[in-house]
């Protein structure tokens, strides 16, 4: 699957969402709510990570952050989306700024530099 697949896909998921918010909650979320549910998946993810890495004790954490990852990944997409964001153009343009800063920051280090 591409960038625009996945994208899709998380729209149809959106859109099932809505039926089950506004069956439980009398509404769908709105895009803050969706934002403020990616802040707590992220919060996941690191609890996760350093579980992985052996700084917390989490039972499965490897098997649960995958989901934890994807769902964060739904919620990039999701708001992207809502907010008409090219988001293939806008990590293509970051990745280029990174590239440029990270050769201009070797570039004017000496070798023996740290």
């Amino acid at each position: 699957m591409d960038l625009k697949d996945l994208t899709s896909r998380a729209a149809c998921v959106r859109g099932e969402f809505h039926k089950l918010e506004q069956l439980k909650f009398g509404r769908p979320w709105s895009i803050e709510d969706v934002a403020i549910g990616m802040a707590s998946d992220v919060g996941d993810v690191l609890r996760l990570v350093m579980a992985c890495i052996g700084r917390r004790d989490i039972p499965d954490a490897r098997t649960r952050l995958p989901g934890e990852l994807a769902d964060v990944l739904w919620s990039v997409l999701v708001i992207a989306s809502e907010l008409d964001i090219d988001l293939e153009k806008a990590f293509l343009s970051t990745m280029h700024e990174i590239s440029t800063h990270i050769a201009s920051d070797l570039a004017g280090q000496d070798v023996g530099e740290k």
